[in-house]
């Protein structure tokens, strides 16, 4: 806890000095944005987290091409957020967006397994079982194709589903 709650205060520390040496709009400020609005989740900051991850994805907007992979972290961290808040609707809107970016061949293939995993998480609060199963199996899928680095995904997925009812029909 103590390491969140500096890691929170570098990070704004950070992000102030880099506010008043380049401007609010500077692209430099995206990464800033996400690191705090990732250190601020971490630390159970969920509003002030989403403040920042909103102000990453509109700073992407700004400065970087549509669908950047840049944007893929600060899109699952509102996915997260809206997720962790009850609004699984808000949730799904932003992990299909994630699953966008996490399409482009430059994005890590354990990324685009997680864009899944919590856009399987997002339908299955929405009671929507059958789709949310096939993108866990999806995540599941990419997650085992990284090897060992996928395994703990890999595993949660396996434990989900392993509770979560059989499709219908």
């Amino acid at each position: 806890q103590g390491r969140t709650r500096d890691a929170v205060r570098m990070g704004e520390r950070g992000l102030e000095i880099l506010r008043h040496a380049l401007g609010a709009e500077h692209p430099t400020l995206l990464r800033s944005h996400d690191a705090l609005a990732q250190a601020l989740l971490a630390d159970g900051q969920g509003a002030a987290a989403r403040e920042h991850f909103e102000r990453a994805v509109e700073l992407a907007g700004i400065h970087l091409p549509e669908h950047h992979p840049s944007l893929l972290a600060p899109l699952l961290g509102l996915t997260e957020i809206e997720l962790t808040a009850g609004e699984s609707a808000r949730a799904e809107v932003w992990a299909r967006q994630a699953l966008v970016v996490a399409a482009d061949d430059a994005v890590d293939p354990l990324m685009r397994a997680e864009a899944r995993w919590w856009l399987a998480r997002s339908l299955a609060a929405q009671d929507r079982i059958d789709e949310a199963r096939g993108e866990a199996l999806a995540a599941r899928a990419v997650a085992q194709e990284v090897g060992e680095r996928g395994r703990e995904i890999s595993d949660e997925i396996d434990a989900w589903l392993g509770v979560i009812p059989r499709a219908s029909g």
